[in-house]
């Protein structure tokens, strides 16, 4: 048993988050603070010292007991962190879907089996705590395989028979990707979300085969 350890390894071995790099990228945004500051993803954390997590809508608050040596199983987190997270807190985890789309036009109706399963993608984004940007994704990757919606596999193609395709996500802090006259691809905007999780890319790319072959995964 450990004293202390790096705060972005305790996160991951306490399972709060899925991976030691999602875990790494919380504190570089700010998402993690001890004692009520912000931890950068090196800094220690103490047995007995409190450790705050947003994730999403949620604010979880946890006090450390002991730093595990290796990933925990579910059982035994109890073990090493204690959960304070306030019931209000806690409370966001049923709040309805529906909720999160605050207004739809009038005489559109109610939401088709498309709509429903875009709004459910992008919560359960949400709800894992991921952010807005993973939510916006999972809507568009929806609709974009929807022969019927106008990008990705239904996009219109132009006077040569060549779907080009615009998209851009845009995060509050003012993160941004785009590509512009993208091609051959079925979920554009999972490509634009691998540029923004990777940060290598310039603010904006014109598709070239260097691009494709860099970022093809993306769209399968």
């Amino acid at each position: 048993m450990a004293e202390s350890d790096r705060i972005d390894k305790v996160l991951w071995a306490l399972r709060i988050f899925k991976t030691r790099t999602e875990a790494t990228e919380a504190c570089k945004g700010g998402k993690v603070k001890i004692g009520g500051v912000n931890a950068k993803h090196s800094r220690m954390v103490k047995s007995g010292e409190t450790v705050e997590i947003r994730k999403g809508t949620i604010l979880y608050t946890y006090r450390i007991i002991q730093a595990p040596e290796h990933r925990l199983g579910a059982k035994l987190v109890p073990d090493y962190a204690e959960n304070l997270t306030p019931q209000s807190e806690l409370d966001k985890l049923r709040t309805p879907v529906e909720t999160f789309f605050l207004k739809r036009d009038r005489g559109s109706g109610r939401p088709t089996k498309k709509d429903r399963r875009a709004m459910e993608d992008a919560w359960e984004e949400l709800t894992a705590g991921k952010d807005a940007e993973y939510a916006v994704a999972a809507a568009l990757r929806v609709m974009e395989g929807c022969e019927y919606f106008n990008a990705g596999y239904g996009g219109y193609p132009d006077e040569h028979g060549i779907v080009l395709l615009d998209v851009g996500l845009m995060r509050g802090d003012g993160m941004f990707s785009s590509l512009m006259n993208a091609r051959r691809m079925k979920y554009p905007s999972a490509v634009a979300l691998k540029m923004m999780e990777e940060r290598s890319f310039p603010i904006s790319n014109v598709w070239t085969p260097e691009l494709m072959t860099k970022l093809d995964a993306a769209s399968d």
